[in-house]
């Protein structure tokens, strides 16, 4: 199911990369809500996740993230962000390589 809705949205997520930072923002709101349809509720597991900025606008209304990058100043980022939000319970970021 996850594969089929990267599948479907890659062309998006693209675009999304390489447009201004200011246009991205106003952007990104609707993918969220995308995302948030699609899964409906529960946990999702978002590996590359970087600072987080996506996490934080999918999480909420049931629904969970746990975010898993390699670099540890981007979760550091990310948990700072989740923190400042109040929402260190819908989201959740570890430091990981997927090739260990």
């Amino acid at each position: 199911m996850e594969r089929r809705w990267w599948d479907e949205n890659a062309a998006l997520i693209e675009r999304l990369w390489t447009l201004p930072p200011d246009v991205r923002s106003v952007v990104r709101a609707p993918l969220a809500a995308k995302i948030r349809a699609f899964f409906g509720r529960g946990t999702i597991l978002e590996i590359g996740c970087g600072s987080g900025w996506l996490a934080s606008m999918v999480a909420g209304s049931g629904i969970r993230v746990v975010g898993v990058d390699f670099s540890e100043e981007q979760i550091r980022l990310a948990k700072a962000r989740a923190a400042a939000e109040g929402r260190s319970h819908e989201l959740e970021f570890r430091t990981g390589d997927l090739a260990e």
